[in-house]
């Protein structure tokens, strides 16, 4: 059985790996489950690359292939609490397509596995054991995925001859789409992820009227984002200046210094 191995830390996934990582855990977390019925999806493989082991059939093999990306706000910068100095981050939102191949050595296990992940995809809110796959999407902490309930489509099914470690096995493939939709924030230029939930906002001291914000302590300019605890006496080369008992983005501060 493959299982999902969260990066080390200090290497937070980018990307494109984090939503197929965030993929791979939904299914193993519903799938591998000590209680899932099935002993041939609880001991299938989920993984983000092709498998190409015997010990790794049968096996679900998802891919993600996103459509477009676009930042959130104009010139929009969001400091982490870390540093000095702290770095820059940026708020996207994105669209894209998950697929999710199933790979198999005879027909029946590959319609299987399919016609119980067609299940968990259409009926997961009304079945417990597969509720998880949902759950886990949504508590995952790099990025907010967002995924189309109303469609699931495939690419359809496949017969090839050749298997990666001997050319005379058959391997049965089905590949099935869904559509998905999210938020993340990545550090600039690296593109490293940011956890969303310890994003915080934070007015800003600025002179652009298309921006004044008022929150009945005054008049405020809100153009960034902190992270929550920020602590000037334990930064004190950090862009904060404290006014009127609230802290903002300094007025000479370079919105984009790239960390």
């Amino acid at each position: 059985m493959t299982t999902f191995t969260p990066p080390p830390s200090g290497t937070d996934p980018q990307f494109i790996v984090a939503v197929k990582s965030g993929v791979v855990g939904a299914l193993q977390n519903t799938f591998h489950a000590e209680n899932y019925p099935d002993p041939i999806l609880q001991s299938m493989s989920v993984g983000m690359e092709y498998p190409s082991e015997i010990e790794q059939y049968p096996g679900v093999w998802v891919g993600f292939s996103f459509r477009d990306m676009q930042s959130i706000g104009i010139g929009n910068p969001i400091f982490l609490d870390e540093g000095p100095p702290p770095r820059r981050y940026q708020l996207w939102n994105f669209g894209g397509t998950v697929t999710l191949t199933i790979v198999a050595l005879t027909s029946k296990e590959r319609d299987a596995i399919s016609d119980k992940i067609i299940q968990m995809y259409a009926f997961h809110e009304l079945n417990p054991r597969t509720e998880s796959f949902r759950s886990y999407l949504d508590n995952y902490p790099y990025i907010y995925m967002n995924i189309n309930n109303d469609v699931l489509r495939t690419e359809g099914e496949s017969t090839t001859v050749g298997a990666p470690w001997q050319q005379d096995v058959i391997v049965y493939e089905n590949t099935l789409v869904f559509d998905v939709a999210g938020q993340f924030a990545s550090q600039l230029p690296t593109g490293e992820l940011i956890k969303l939930d310890e994003i915080r906002g934070l007015p800003y001291l600025g002179e652009e009227e298309s921006t004044k914000v008022s929150d009945g302590n005054g008049v405020w300019y809100d153009y960034s984002y902190v992270l929550e605890g920020y602590n000037p006496n334990r930064h004190p080369l950090g862009p904060m200046t404290h006014v009127d008992d609230k802290w903002h983005l300094g007025k000479d501060v370079d919105p984009y210094y790239p960390g």
